[in-house]
């Protein structure tokens, strides 16, 4: 039998922070979403100044990785935190 695994709601661990929706940040999202992989969808970025947070949980450094690579070559993106996690 397989194991189903659920993955905690990483918005829960946040409460004085926001998702803020620029147009960077929204570009940024959409570039996770077209990705492919069902883990990077659910990667939260949120906009600090001239940098962008990214937060959440994957199941692999290499995806941690990804998720950076590919916000990375958004347009406009000058510095990224990677604060996920890997679970």
């Amino acid at each position: 039998m397989g194991t189903n695994v659920t993955l905690p709601d990483h918005r829960e661990q946040l409460p004085n922070t926001h998702p803020v929706y620029g147009s960077i940040c929204r570009n940024a999202m959409d570039n996770l979403n077209r990705s492919g992989l069902i883990p990077l969808q659910h990667v939260l970025v949120v906009e600090d100044g001239s940098r962008l947070k990214l937060k959440g949980w994957v199941p692999s450094y290499h995806m941690k990785q990804m998720a950076q690579a590919l916000v990375m070559k958004t347009e406009g993106v000058e510095s990224i935190q990677n604060d996920i996690e890997v679970w």
